[in-house]
């Protein structure tokens, strides 16, 4: 969203495009229990059978948000619809062996039953200017286009470009932590 405006000595900039995690532990899956993210249902039951539904394992879980079956009959794929706003939303989950980690980009709604949910926390990003660069991925072209109907020619230019954070560059930013 852009400039905010300043406090104290900080410049304050804003983005809805801001990390997040959510923790799911392995105690609170059972057959039967639902989890709804975004709007997206995942029912958990013994035999899945119907899309959206998922054995109430960890690495089920895991395996059905990434889109990535470990197990033949672990899950029952999402509806297009349904994996498009996981997608969206930038949804995947990582399995420790424990619990599993619900990560997302910007808002993301839960609603449960018989899941327990650990507290969401947002991942914002503090910095001095500077510390992330833009970089060339790809060097300038230019492309030449013969106009129909028309003497001359069009010319494109275009580029590739994107932004990284360098070592130097990490050692003057910070992940800060907002529960």
């Amino acid at each position: 969203m852009g400039y905010l405006g300043t406090w104290g000595n900080f410049n304050i900039f804003v983005s809805n495009n801001v990390a997040h995690s959510n923790k799911v532990t392995v105690s609170s899956l059972a057959a039967s229990d639902t989890l709804t993210i975004n709007g997206v249902t995942i029912t958990f039951k013994a035999a899945p059978a119907a899309a959206g539904e998922c054995k109430p394992t960890m690495a089920a879980l895991e395996g059905m948000l990434n889109g990535v079956m470990a197990t033949a009959g672990d899950y029952v794929e999402f509806s297009a619809a349904d994996r498009a706003k996981l997608i969206a939303a930038g949804i995947s989950a990582i399995d420790d062996g424990t619990d599993v980690t619900i990560l997302s980009n910007g808002t993301t709604t839960y609603a449960q039953s018989g899941v327990t949910l650990g507290g969401e926390v947002a991942h914002c990003w503090a910095g001095q200017y500077g510390c992330t660069d833009m970089v060339i991925q790809k060097d300038v072209a230019v492309q030449k286009n013969k106009e129909p109907k028309k003497t001359g020619y069009n010319y494109l230019c275009w580029t590739l470009y994107g932004i990284k954070t360098f070592t130097e560059g990490a050692k003057r930013c910070i992940d800060v932590l907002v529960a």
